[in-house]
């Protein structure tokens, strides 16, 4: 799940929260929600140097919530 790869990039729940600058309590609940608002999506594409698309972090996630 794209939601796992982004938490071990940063290398923690927490640590993502940090540097999005939200409370880790948001992280864990888009792991158990699948999904995440877009802004967040598109600081994570910033934050990585793209390395992760916003645009895939949302389709992945929108794609997993359907199935």
């Amino acid at each position: 799940m794209i939601l796992d790869e982004i938490v071990e990039h940063f290398g923690s729940q927490s640590e993502l929260a940090r540097v999005l600058g939200i409370d880790r309590a948001n992280v864990s609940m888009w792991m158990k929600d699948k999904a995440m608002p877009s802004i967040h999506a598109i600081n994570i594409e910033l934050l990585t140097d793209g390395k992760f698309k916003a645009v895939d972090i949302v389709y992945q996630l929108n794609d997993q919530a359907n199935q």
